[in-house]
């Protein structure tokens, strides 16, 4: 689940024109009710919705079909000292997924429940 930390937090606009993802945010604003509560969606060529993320949310998918296509319109330029992420299983959504291909560095993630937010 992936985000930039201030100051080079950004919003996304994510849509998938090719194929179907499982989109899937978190809410890591400290001072918000719904800190640390997720939600789902389903992103496809189909459906044609378009996800708005704001600053403050981690973000991740799962791709639904073979060669699903995603794309990011974000308000930041990619920062790579502020991109950083929390574990892909750490906060409670059932992926249904028994095994899953998650890249080294997403992996070495720290927990939610050990997440300390720099977001208000």
């Amino acid at each position: 689940m992936h985000f930039q930390t201030p100051p080079h937090e950004h919003s996304k606009i994510v849509f998938c024109p090719i194929g179907a993802i499982l989109d899937v945010i978190i809410d890591l604003r400290k001072n918000s009710s719904t800190y640390g509560q997720y939600h789902a969606e389903i992103l496809s060529q189909d459906n044609h919705h378009a996800y708005f993320i704001p600053a403050g949310f981690a973000h991740g998918f799962k791709a639904l079909s073979e060669g699903a296509m995603t794309y990011y319109l974000v308000s930041s330029e990619y920062h790579a000292s502020s991109d950083t992420g929390i574990r892909w299983d750490s906060f409670g959504l059932d992926w249904d997924c028994t095994e899953p291909i998650i890249s080294q560095r997403d992996q070495s993630f720290g927990a939610l429940p050990d997440f300390t937010s720099p977001f208000e």
